[in-house]
C-alpha cells in the first residue's frame, strides 16, 4: 500500500501513531492547567484601588496597593476606589 494510506489508518513503520498523539494531547492540556494556576493567583492593585478578599463568602480583609496572591477558584476579589477626598469646611 501507499505510505499515505498507512499514515491515514495511524501506522508508521508498523508503529501506532495515534496513541503517541494523545498522549501528547495529554502532555500539552496538563501544560496549559499547571501554567494557568500561578498566573490566576497573581492579582495587582493600583495605587489608588484597594481589593477586598472574599473566600468562600467571608470577608477575610483588604488588600494593596501591590501585589499579593489568592487561591485560585476559592479566594474572590472586589477592587473598591480608595481615594479619599476631604471635605472643606466653610
Amino acid at each position: 500500500m501507499h505510505a499515505c494510506i498507512y499514515l491515514l489508518m495511524g501506522i508508521f513503520n508498523g508503529f501506532l501513531v495515534i496513541p503517541l498523539l494523545y498522549e501528547i494531547l495529554a502532555l500539552l492540556a496538563l501544560v496549559v492547567i499547571v501554567l494557568s494556576i500561578p498566573t490566576s493567583s497573581i492579582r495587582i492593585v493600583r495605587e489608588y484601588e484597594q481589593a477586598v478578599i472574599f473566600r468562600l463568602g467571608r470577608l477575610i480583609g483588604a488588600k494593596g496597593p501591590g501585589l499579593f496572591f489568592i487561591v485560585p477558584g476559592v479566594d474572590r476579589t472586589r477592587i473598591v476606589y480608595a481615594c479619599m477626598h476631604q471635605r472643606q469646611k466653610r
